[in-house]
């Protein structure tokens, strides 16, 4: 998905959680070659931004793969813990715009 489509989506989708009010952040994310990375989002929307084809993301809303043949639908959608592995030797970048509802922002430590 493109962040100008993700920017279009964004507002709808989240009058259909029920969130009016939310903050949007740019996550970019790179991840060393065969690794992978844990990300907790919980309460929150993470959109999967131009994914490279060698990238795994998983999460409890769905996956996104273009290696697998089992999938029939990819998910720029993600919610709750995701996981985004690099089936590569080398570093990739992963982007996000994350979403999170205004009343779920953790106060400063």
């Amino acid at each position: 998905m493109t962040q100008a489509m993700a920017l279009a989506y964004i507002p709808s989708r989240m009058e259909e959680l029920g969130h009016r009010k939310y903050i949007l952040r740019l996550r970019h994310f790179m991840i060393g070659g065969k690794e992978h990375l844990d990300i907790d989002g919980q309460g929150q929307l993470f959109v999967l931004l131009d994914p490279d084809c060698m990238v795994k993301v998983s999460s409890d809303s769905g996956t996104f793969d273009l290696t697998a043949g089992n999938i029939n639908e990819m998910c720029y959608e993600h919610q709750g813990n995701i996981d985004i592995e690099n089936y590569t030797a080398v570093p990739l970048s992963v982007k996000f715009i994350q979403v999170i509802p205004k009343d779920e922002i953790p106060c400063p430590q």
